[in-house]
């Protein structure tokens, strides 16, 4: 009897230790480390779809504690929860046609900044936005209504003039993603935030990071 005791508490001390292990591995996993590995999940179609359960629901009442601010497209097929495997209260996300930031949308973001703590933000362009062709095949057009704003948000990046005389959409979405980020960076301290900028696949549903 004394043997089987033995052999449990050994037992149940190196589970306990492997857990902590665990744990201690999983907390070390930067924030960009785990979007990245989620990312990989979404692609290979094997996603875990974490904190999506009653007690989450339960969690996140007490208050919300995103891990990172992702500022992409509206765009249907552009879900930054799906694409990173994520939950509820894992993502603080805003999300407008081509990623378009206005003082609303600084407003947002320096309210997850300040008030969350979050440090990391995602500028998620992706394949096929349709707020960037809109814009290299009309940017001398009159459009309906409030398309107009958002041509002429485009037309005044400084960074689409080349894809624009060009008429390179893939290029236009590029700059896009980098003007968005460097406005992000030119409204905090330095040591303030981290920003990402990204470009999202549709067909493979890889994430990349630009430059």
């Amino acid at each position: 009897m004394r043997k089987i005791k033995i052999a449990l508490t050994l037992v149940i001390g190196v589970g306990l230790f492997c857990s902590t292990l665990s744990a201690k591995g999983k907390s070390n996993l930067s924030v960009m480390d785990k979007l990245i590995k989620g990312n990989q999940k979404y692609q290979s179609f094997n996603p875990t779809h974490p904190d999506q359960s009653k007690r989450r629901l339960a969690e996140v009442y007490k208050g919300q504690h995103p891990m990172a601010v992702v500022v992409s497209c509206s765009d249907s097929r552009v879900s930054p929860e799906l694409i990173f495997d994520q939950g509820v209260g894992d993502l603080f996300v805003i999300r407008t046609a081509g990623h378009a930031v206005s003082e609303y949308e600084l407003a947002s973001i320096e309210y997850a900044v300040e008030h969350l703590h979050c440090k990391e933000i995602i500028v998620l362009g992706h394949e096929k936005c349709g707020a960037i062709q809109t814009f290299i095949e009309h940017s001398n057009d009159s459009l309906p209504k409030h398309l107009n704003h958002l041509i002429d948000y485009l037309r005044h990046e400084e960074e689409e003039k080349d894809p624009l005389k060009h008429h390179n959409v893939k290029e236009a979405i590029l700059a896009n993603i980098l003007h968005t980020s460097k406005l992000i960076k030119n409204n905090f301290e330095p040591d303030e935030v981290n920003v990402h900028s990204m470009y999202y696949n549709l067909v493979t549903g890889k994430v990349e990071e630009i430059h």
